[in-house]
């Protein structure tokens, strides 16, 4: 989230592969993994970087559905569909 908040493209793609890749290998979740991609989400989004923000929401939703909280799931899902 601080790479996104910065604008470290790099950083931010990095983090990003990086949680991605341990999460598949652990199944871990937890509500600030969910939080803090949301948040990338939202900097990348206000950013213009749809692709960007549509990885960080895909990652938050997976977190908050496998959390069972389909209330704020549903939150980025409807974020995800604003970017186009």
């Amino acid at each position: 989230t601080c790479a996104a908040h910065l604008g470290d493209l790099a950083a931010h793609d990095a983090h990003r592969a990086a949680a991605t890749k341990l999460l598949a290998e652990t199944s871990m979740v937890d509500p600030d993994i969910a939080r803090a991609a949301e948040d990338a989400g939202d900097c990348m989004h206000a950013a213009g970087d749809a692709p960007r923000a549509r990885a960080a929401y895909e990652l938050a939703t997976k977190q908050w559905r496998a959390l069972g909280d389909d209330a704020r799931s549903e939150g980025v899902l409807s974020k995800m569909a604003s970017l186009g």
